[in-house]
């Protein structure tokens, strides 16, 4: 599979020293959650993760770590603007019914209030994300994205799936007070066509729309359909 090379795509196009290749794992045949906490493994209990997947077609997905191999490139100049990264990529075969892709970027916060803090530069203290988390998590996905879109075999191959996704998934530890994803995102989403109780909200996002991609927000527990 070309995405467990990336290593060999970059160094072909870009040159220079020679790159560790992506981590990547296989999925289980049935629903599964993800976490981003585990330096062992993404994949992780049911009921235990930051992103909850139902695994509709009962078969394996590759689990590529984005965020580790693409750090390895971040003093390259095509990195420039785009060093923040998602952390996992899944992908299906090509040739199955329906095939997927799905970028996914996971974070955790205690409370909707927190998800959504304004994020400060720890240096200057000016703010970087105005909307917090909840900003910060679309901006790594369109960055990623647009980081492997911007090499053409890479982009060829993202054509080849049936269903092509980015997901930010977010987790509210707190018990307090529950918002579903349409509530607790609807002031900063630019606009929401569809929410579903089992799907999540997907929203208008241009700089990933614009590469074919759909994109959506989710909260934990809610499970995102592939």
């Amino acid at each position: 599979m070309i995405f467990s090379n990336l290593h060999r795509c970059f160094v072909c196009n870009y040159g220079g020293k020679d790159l560790n290749p992506p981590v990547s794992e296989i999925s289980p045949d049935t629903d599964f959650d993800l976490t981003d906490k585990s330096e062992i493994s993404a994949i992780a209990d049911v009921s235990r993760g930051e992103a909850a997947f139902h695994n509709s077609s009962n078969r394996n997905y590759t689990i590529i770590h984005i965020d580790s191999f693409l750090r390895q490139l971040g003093g390259r100049n095509f990195m420039k603007g785009n060093s923040r990264v998602c952390d996992y990529m899944l992908v299906s075969d090509y040739n199955t019914k329906n095939s997927v892709i799905v970028f996914a970027e996971l974070t955790t916060a205690d409370s909707i209030e927190n998800l959504e803090k304004p994020i400060l530069d720890k240096k200057t203290r000016n703010v970087i994300f105005a909307g917090g988390k909840s900003e910060k998590g679309p901006t790594q996905l369109a960055a990623t994205l647009k980081t492997l879109s911007n090499i053409t075999c890479l982009a060829d191959e993202f054509k080849k799936f049936n269903r092509r996704f980015c997901v930010f998934f977010y987790r509210i530890n707190s018990n307090l007070t529950k918002f579903s994803a349409v509530k607790a995102f609807s002031r900063g989403a630019s606009a929401i066509s569809t929410a579903t109780s089992t799907t999540g909200a997907k929203l208008s996002y241009p700089e990933i729309n614009n590469l074919g991609f759909d994109f959506y927000r989710v909260e934990y527990p809610t499970q995102f359909r592939i």
